[in-house]
């Protein structure tokens, strides 16, 4: 009896096992489109609930295209739309905007333009097949999109600002040689994103590219690039060489701002201008190394500020002032060159700099402090000024209080 009884509750759970995979069995759709402006008489023909791919031929117009957004986001077990073959397509603004569900998409062969918002907040999307024809890529097109490969093909020619912003699982990025020019926050907050590789098209890295790309170790910057625009890289934590290309000429406010795994940061001579901060919080940095040429005027504010691992610094010839809390915290310094076209050193420019053991200054004339220059500075520090000089610096309120070191011959 017992037996009889464990027999007839495994067919019945073998049945209902059945019943249950035939209840959520997907399938896929093929529609055949023979002529344009048709979509909406298939799908309100059809039966949507176990459908999970979708594919679609022949041409489609605007009309289509709106009952194949309708048809996305209403229908969340579509998690795969295939339009390889579909003709005259245009990846309209904000096409698949926040169908969360898909998964994968293939765009039509002959799409040349991705519109902006196209595929935003499609947060389940790990796979898109980029067209052959494809040229431009419109604004926040992938923005919080779960894509995790973008291999763009050759013949591309503009990303748009934000198209791949917070695109927090993309891992790899292939730049076509085409590319010709990136937008500001194209790739910013893509934390998994480890390399990047730009093409040698590209002269500028725009504001805000790749901020807080923080799994990215390496960029291999082309000779074309001649500026680095605002906060391009900052909290990039784990960027290690920053490899600056000879024809660069600018690097702006907060650039490299705490990229805090850089280790040696060398400035070509063709950088005439540093922004605010451009630097700051690189806290492995040990050395800079700028060429006595260098075209530079100013090291502007806070630019090495929190770089305390710098132990020592020569600023350029050329360089008229240095910035407030431009060494800033930088406690691990224990040497500062100045040379002889330095004549403004601004306030907090060395404050907390607690382990500075000398000033080897090139001027006759000591260059003007401010009120806070020095602030928390090693009391032990000296100076070391130009031979025949040295009572110009004692007779001047803001450097007798240092100590003399032995003259320079």
């Amino acid at each position: 009896m017992a037996k009889r009884i464990f027999l007839f509750f495994s067919l019945l759970v073998s049945l209902i096992s059945v019943n249950s995979q035939a209840q959520i069995k997907v399938e896929q759709k093929i529609i055949r489109l023979s002529q344009p402006g048709t979509l909406q008489r298939h799908i309100m023909a059809d039966k949507w609930d176990k459908t999970s791919d979708l594919c679609i031929t022949g041409t489609l117009n605007r009309q289509d295209i709106r009952a194949l957004r309708t048809l996305a986001l209403r229908n969340k077990n579509i998690v795969s739309i295939d339009l390889a073959n579909a003709q005259e397509v245009s990846v309209d603004s904000t096409l698949f905007k926040g169908c969360r569900h898909l998964y994968e998409i293939i765009l039509p062969n002959n799409c040349t333009e991705i519109g902006a918002k196209a595929f935003q907040d499609c947060q389940s999307l790990h796979f898109i097949k980029f067209p052959p024809r494809i040229k431009h890529i419109g604004e926040a097109a992938f923005k919080n999109s779960g894509i995790t490969l973008a291999e763009l093909p050759e013949g591309l020619l503009t990303i748009s600002q934000n198209a791949f912003e917070n695109c927090v699982g993309l891992k790899s990025v292939i730049l076509p040689f085409s590319l010709m020019a990136m937008g500001e926050r194209v790739f910013c907050g893509c934390e998994n994103l480890v390399k990047i590789t730009i093409p040698n098209k590209i002269d500028t890295i725009a504001k805000e590219a790749f901020k807080n790309c923080i799994s990215l170790e390496n960029v291999n910057l082309q000779p074309q690039v001649n500026c680095i625009g605002q906060e391009a890289f900052a909290n990039c934590l784990k960027l290690k060489n920053i490899y600056l290309p000879m024809g660069i000429k600018s690097i702006e406010q907060k650039a490299f701002f705490n990229c805090r795994s850089v280790e040696n940061i060398t400035l070509p001579t063709s950088v005439d201008t540093l922004g605010t901060a451009c630097f700051s919080g690189c806290k492995a940095v040990t050395e800079v190394k700028i060429n006595p040429e260098s075209k530079l005027s100013q090291i502007p504010d806070s630019c090495f500020m929190d770089c305390n691992s710098l132990l020592w610094f020569q600023v350029p010839s050329g360089v008229k002032k240095i910035g407030v809390y431009a060494f800033g915290n930088c406690g691990h310094m224990v040497q500062l060159i100045i040379p002889e076209s330095t004549d403004t050193i601004g306030d907090f420019a060395l404050f907390n700099c607690s382990n500075l053991k000398e000033l080897i200054t090139h001027r006759s004339t000591p260059p003007f402090a401010g009120g806070n220059t020095f602030l928390n500075i090693n009391p032990s520090c000296g100076i070391t000024p130009p031979p025949a000089h040295e009572r110009d610096y004692l007779s001047d309120e803001k450097w007798k209080h240092f100590p003399l070191f032995k003259k320079r011959h």
